[in-house]
């Protein structure tokens, strides 16, 4: 059988709200279903542990256990449908990851590399922080994982990540999309230089 490969579209675009879009693959909860609506919102953002990813709303009625992709009506991937990031009471509208913030994870598990797991959620260090309280620039640490690396080597809710090895960290963003730490990096927070303790998974969450 011959099959043709979907390709990869842009949900970073403002654009974007109030297009058509299609959920395909499995939105009411058995396979080869089919919905379609438009794009409602593209600028919320869910919180993982080491990362953070844009979320696409839609006014698509679906399954609670939905799943499956959104595609435009240039027949490319827009979006991966999830059940995670729903308010309360949407819970069977169809929300998903934007492609946009997951194409570097899809690359480095379709190259089978390994992404390094720290457990740190995080936030903007805010001007009124910075100003009042004397808190530096960084990624300003909101949670820690149960057993993750971060806790292991005594990083708390309230430190603030301001650089790992080289590289300063001047908000979430640049922690959690371009520099998370590789073997023989340090991350250094606002308390202490530590040597950082990593493990290496398939998966970031």
């Amino acid at each position: 059988v011959d099959y043709t490969y979907a390709t990869l579209g842009s949900s970073i675009s403002t654009v974007l709200n109030g297009t058509p879009v299609v959920a395909i693959g499995n939105p009411l909860r058995y396979g080869k279903s089919v919905c379609y609506g438009a794009v409602t919102s593209t600028d919320v953002a869910l919180q993982k542990a080491d990362a953070s990813y844009q979320i696409l709303t839609t006014d698509i009625y679906a399954d609670v256990e939905a799943n499956g992709f959104l595609i435009n009506v240039r027949g490319q991937v827009v979006g991966i449908v999830t059940a995670d990031g729903h308010n309360s009471g949407m819970e069977n509208l169809i929300y998903a990851y934007g492609i946009s913030s997951v194409k570097n994870l899809i690359e480095d598990l379709a190259n089978d590399e390994m992404a390094c797991y720290l457990g740190i959620y995080a936030k903007d260090v805010t001007e009124e922080a910075r100003k009042e309280l004397g808190v530096p620039i960084g990624a300003y640490v909101t949670a820690v994982e149960n057993g993750s690396p971060a806790m292991t080597v005594g990083i708390i809710p309230g430190d603030v990540i301001v650089g790992v090895g080289d590289i300063s960290i001047n908000n979430v963003n640049v922690y959690t999309h371009e520099h998370l730490p590789t073997q023989d990096s340090q991350v250094m927070h606002w308390k202490e230089v530590i040597q950082w303790c990593y493990y290496c998974i398939n998966y970031c969450f």
